[in-house]
């Protein structure tokens, strides 16, 4: 039975959320594992510490949610060079350990996927799932390291996914690949 890897663009189960609604459909037919983690409640400092500190110090662990495996990995939300680097090999060592064939995962930047290993699993299907803009303008720092982050994990991907067809165009000109419509 294939193994697949979800990580949603939110964690927010109060709303729908595009590829945990994929994952809940993939699991009537594969092993679907969906990462999950504590986002603030409040945009306060307060909230945002608490919800860091969660998933900072957060054991490795799944538990099952509408038919899919929620797991929690522990992970970084700042400084974001140290969080890209450190969540990276969260992600690698999961997929790693749990056998995973494919990764689906969609515009967060808090997970980068995984560049292949040379060991190990390195056989799983990277798709990345484009469900909003990254940036329309890019005048600030944090612009630019959205677009230069989305462009890096549209050059590792495999394969793209697009919500609506003006994504899909938007992948065709801005990245130079073939997206797939998903609606």
């Amino acid at each position: 039975m294939k193994r697949i890897l979800v990580i949603p663009h939110s964690a927010d189960k109060q709303v729908r959320v595009r590829l945990l609604e994929v994952g809940q459909a993939l699991s009537r037919r594969y092993k679907v594992f969906c990462l999950d983690w504590q986002e603030p409640l409040r945009p306060s400092f307060p909230a945002r510490l608490k919800a860091a500190s969660f998933n900072a110090l957060t054991p490795l662990r799944a538990l099952n949610y509408k038919g899919i495996s929620l797991v929690n990995i522990p992970f970084l939300h700042r400084p974001l060079s140290l969080a890209y680097w450190f969540n990276q090999r969260q992600i690698l060592r999961f997929i790693s350990s749990y056998k995973v064939d494919i990764l689906l995962h969609g515009l967060n930047y808090f997970f980068p996927a995984p560049v292949k290993p040379s060991w190990g699993n390195k056989s799983y299907i990277n798709i990345f799932d484009f469900n909003d803009l990254p940036a329309e303008e890019i005048k600030t720092r944090a612009d630019r390291w959205v677009y230069s982050f989305t462009e890096k994990e549209s050059r590792k991907a495999d394969y793209i996914t697009a919500c609506s067809y003006s994504l899909k165009e938007y992948v065709k000109n801005n990245f130079s690949r073939d997206a797939v419509y998903v609606p």
